[in-house]
């Protein structure tokens, strides 16, 4: 239980992070791809 309690906030701040890092790249992707279709 303590465990649980401990993981939790730990797996949403990864969770969190990694939403993060996988909006950066799309962004950064269809940037690129306007960028070369213009």
């Amino acid at each position: 239980r303590m465990l649980l309690h401990f993981l939790r906030p730990l797996l949403c701040h990864f969770f969190h992070l990694l939403f993060h890092l996988l909006q950066t790249y799309l962004c950064e992707r269809i940037g690129r791809s306007a960028i070369i279709d213009h």
